[in-house]
């Protein structure tokens, strides 16, 4: 089981101003812990001034963190076996754990329809590839997790979170409907109300990966959320809201030129081949103290940070626009809101 308490630590974080690392870090603050953050000064400089900034390109010199020592690492900016490589070994004599962020998308497809951390793992055709991509992103990942368990063998923990959500994502993918639906009214929606989703509140996920360092937990972990269904999923996020969902077809959403995942935020391709990533149990993180909060605490707080930071220029959903006038559409063709789009 994860530590719930600790005497303070002094703890390194490689990141730590944007998403995952931050959420750590303000728990880590919390308990006490002393916190050096390594970045490059580009994001959040004026955060945590009571934390020491290390300012530095992993990707060029590290020399800045020569000499040093910390109780643990964390890596929330890996994405490169070359660049994590060589951090983890700079890291050898300064630090007893090493907590590396991963990712669920390092499971080869097909994937089985029960994935855990036994699932075969991606390969890339070409290991030295540097561009990241939907095509590479999960076998770079993987490659990421091996040079850091050949650097600290038998200290490292490997965490591979599933899709991450709450205050300060800057994709938008989540906050996107947790914003959206408790407007009310006819809001456009995906094929498959029984589509799973699955979701880990960053704060949940930053707990876990602090209790691994304060505990000497090692291993590797899926770290996701309770599965919902997306219809699940909107009424979590409606905050008790009237609204009319729209589940418009994959020919509909075509011809109004709107994309799944990227135009509508966490939908997944009808044929259903990727719902086993949506239905993660994460069973050896469960067991290791992972509690996930429910997913309608997680929408009510992301909005209520949203309301005051708001995603500039977001990845992903769909402008108020668009959806409009698709929503129009679909009165056009003499469809109820609350009827499937054929």
């Amino acid at each position: 089981m994860v530590s719930e308490y600790s005497a303070p630590m002094r703890l390194l974080v490689l990141g730590g101003t944007l998403f995952v690392g931050r959420a750590f870090v303000d728990l880590a603050l919390e308990r006490g812990h002393e916190i050096s953050l390594f970045h490059r000064g580009m994001h959040g400089s004026d955060l945590f001034p009571q934390c020491e900034h290390i300012l530095g390109d992993r990707t060029q010199d590290l020399e800045a963190l020569s000499g040093r020592s910390w109780d643990g690492v964390l890596d929330t900016s890996g994405y490169l076996p070359s660049v994590v490589g060589r951090s983890a070994r700079a890291l050898i004599e300064s630090t007893g754990a090493y907590v590396f962020v991963s990712s669920i998308s390092v499971y080869r497809t097909p994937y089985p329809q029960q994935v855990d951390e036994t699932a075969p793992l991606a390969e890339l055709e070409n290991p030295s590839v540097t561009e990241i991509t939907g095509e590479t992103y999960g076998g770079l990942k993987v490659l990421c997790e091996r040079e850091v368990e050949a650097a600290f063998p038998g200290k490292a923990t490997i965490v591979r979170p599933g899709i991450v959500a709450g205050p300060w994502d800057p994709t938008n993918r989540f906050t996107y409907w947790a914003d959206h639906v408790p407007g009310g009214g006819r809001v456009l929606c995906p094929p498959r109300p029984d589509q799973p989703v699955q979701v880990i509140d960053v704060r949940d996920l930053g707990r876990f990966m602090l209790g691994a360092i304060e505990s000497s937990l090692v291993g590797t972990f899926d770290v996701a959320g309770p599965t919902l269904s997306f219809a699940e999923m909107l009424d979590a996020c409606s905050d008790g809201a009237g609204f009319q969902p729209v589940w418009a077809s994959e020919q509909f959403l075509t011809e109004q030129g709107i994309s799944l995942w990227q135009d509508l935020p966490l939908a997944l391709d009808p044929s259903g081949e990727s719902d086993p990533l949506m239905k993660i149990k994460s069973t050896s993180a469960r067991h290791a103290g992972l509690a996930p909060r429910p997913v309608s605490e997680t929408a009510r707080d992301t909005r209520a940070w949203s309301s005051e930071h708001p995603v500039e220029s977001p990845s992903h959903g769909l402008s108020r626009e668009k959806e409009r006038a698709a929503l129009e559409a679909s009165q056009q063709n003499e469809l109820d809101s609350a009827t499937r789009l054929y």
